[in-house]
């Protein structure tokens, strides 16, 4: 698996790492701390058209993933869910050929108690039911400093 740490700003978030098939970004949104978007790169929409080769990857990213953001933050467990109809909630015809569609995971870690980060405190509500989609906005210096944490701790597993 090649890998390369990026600086980007994206639709789904801030690049943390790039592989051959997938790109992980830190989500904007972080009302679970920690929360991830796993894109793949082609312009795949199915499960089914993954490629030997992205679904291999994907596996080695899906334990990569969570034991990063487990020595990272130290969610008890987590969610991955694949929700793609955002994507053509306003038009299905103009958006079933729009190229920025990519196939995509959220990975949101969750905690049974509070999590603390730098001094900022997460709390999880909603443990034991699905993830919400509550907005929670940090700081620039915060998203970061969790960057910064999870690159860290990727270098470990790559």
């Amino acid at each position: 698996m090649n890998h390369e740490f990026k600086n980007q700003k994206d639709y789904y978030g801030d690049l943390i790492i790039a592989t051959d098939y997938w790109n992980l970004y830190l989500a904007h949104i972080q009302r679970y701390l920690g929360t991830c978007v796993l894109k793949l790169n082609s312009k795949t929409l199915h499960l089914k058209e993954l490629t030997s080769n992205e679904w291999k990857d994907f596996n080695s990213l899906v334990k990569i993933v969570e034991e990063t953001i487990m020595v990272s933050f130290n969610p008890l467990l987590f969610n991955w869910a694949c929700f793609n109809n955002g994507a053509f909630k306003d038009n299905i015809n103009s958006n079933i050929n729009n190229q920025n569609i990519h196939l995509h995971w959220h990975v949101h870690p969750r905690y049974d108690k509070i999590a603390i980060f730098k001094g900022v405190e997460f709390d999880d509500p909603d443990f034991g039911k699905p993830p919400q989609l509550s907005k929670r906005e940090i700081s620039e210096d915060l998203r970061g400093e969790m960057i910064n944490t999870i690159r860290k701790n990727l270098k470990n597993k790559l």
